[in-house]
């Protein structure tokens, strides 16, 4: 119902937090709540996720595996012994919750957000996986449920920029390849096309 694990399972086939979640008594809302507490504003940290800052690069610029989960307590998780992410990725179930007042308010609303900030609709490769999901906030002190895991893959995403330093190598290299190659073949037809003809 909350698409969350609570319990103990023998076999599961997502990956699951560390830490197992047991509801024992008390109302649900109030489980929900301690379980999704906003930091408080003087633990915040300021800045900026920049552009770069996607699933798409994290996988593709970082080497971070993104593994998609369907229990909402694993959301942006980092595991860094394999570079692991894991993402709730059920927008349409989260549009649902917006007005539920089992979760705490704004948490399903922000957590939306964490999705339109990983998966940009601009970004023709992520735009199929997921609908559109919101305005994208790129003020780190705007998310206060997530604020700690962002913080956490941010940092090892910036940690592994050389990576991507390589990438824009690698890239500058190949176009210039390219257009020698465009350059040469043009210089090659001009020079054949002057040539005098036989006659």
């Amino acid at each position: 119902m909350l698409m969350i694990n609570v319990g103990r399972f023998r076999s599961l086939n997502v990956h699951t937090s560390t830490k197992r979640l047991f509801w024992a008594q008390g109302k649900m809302s109030d489980f929900v709540r301690d379980l999704f507490q906003p930091q408080t504003a003087q633990a915040l940290e300021r800045g900026k996720f920049d552009a770069l800052f996607t699933t798409r690069n994290l996988s593709r610029i970082a080497g971070f595996k993104v593994k998609l989960t369907t229990n909402l307590a694993d959301h942006l998780r980092f595991r860094d012994s394999d570079k692991a992410i894991t993402i709730f990725h059920h927008a349409t179930f989260l549009k649902c919750q917006l007005q539920n007042p089992i979760y705490p308010a704004g948490f399903v609303a922000e957590t939306l957000q964490t999705l339109a900030l990983l998966f940009p609709e601009n970004d023709a490769n992520t735009r199929k996986w997921i609908l559109k999901c919101g305005i994208i906030h790129r003020r780190i002190e705007n998310y206060l449920f997530w604020h700690h895991r962002l913080v956490v893959l941010k940092d090892d995403f910036n940690d592994a920029q050389p990576t991507t330093l390589w990438y824009t190598l690698w890239f500058a290299i190949s176009l210039a390849i390219f257009l020698g190659l465009v350059q040469s073949i043009e210089g090659g037809m001009q020079v054949y096309q002057s040539w005098p003809k036989a006659g």
